[in-house]
């Protein structure tokens, strides 16, 4: 994937069909947090590009590292931003009661996780499960515009189901 934006597509509809159970949030920032390394190693010429933070193992530790900024520093940001609008009349402002650490946990592991996975069919120097195994036995497995388009259509079904849900008062952003 180039860089994180398609891999938000399958977070969004993870977060329609679980919204009070799974951090958007979360999921985005290990998908930041995994492509560091990669953009480093390109900056700098390293190879391979997709290393350590593209396996699963590494995938793990972005995923804690995402869950506890999140839950730790974003959910105070949230509450911070809420306790500042709770007087408006506005009450679109309101951005609901927090990140629980369920959510966090669920969204970071399923962002990381699914970052290595979805890589692994894209790029050739991702090895998934390493240190155990070299092999990449996804890689190809769909064809790269087949891949990107999947993502295409899950952020399109992911995010105009939110919307729905917004809209109709059963989700609270």
């Amino acid at each position: 994937m180039p860089f994180t934006p398609f891999h938000l597509g399958p977070g969004a509809v993870v977060k329609a069909v679980l919204p009070k159970h799974f951090s958007l949030s979360a999921f985005a920032l290990t998908q930041v947090f995994i492509d560091l390394e990669s953009l480093y190693n390109l900056v700098y010429g390293k190879w391979p590009v997709h290393a350590f933070f593209h396996t699963y193992v590494g995938a793990t530790l972005a995923a804690v590292l995402a869950m506890l900024v999140v839950r730790l520093l974003f959910s105070r940001l949230l509450q911070a931003w809420n306790s500042l609008h709770k007087r408006s009349e506005d009450s679109r402002l309101h951005l609901g009661n927090g990140i629980s650490w369920l959510s966090a946990l669920v969204g970071s592991l399923l962002g990381a996780y699914s970052h290595v996975f979805l890589d692994s069919i894209m790029h050739p120097d991702i090895r998934p499960l390493a240190p155990l195994n070299s092999a990449n036995v996804l890689h190809h497995i769909i064809s790269v515009p087949m891949l990107h388009l999947i993502c295409l259509f899950s952020a399109l079904v992911g995010f105009v189901w939110l919307l729905h849900l917004l809209f109709i008062g059963r989700y609270k952003a």
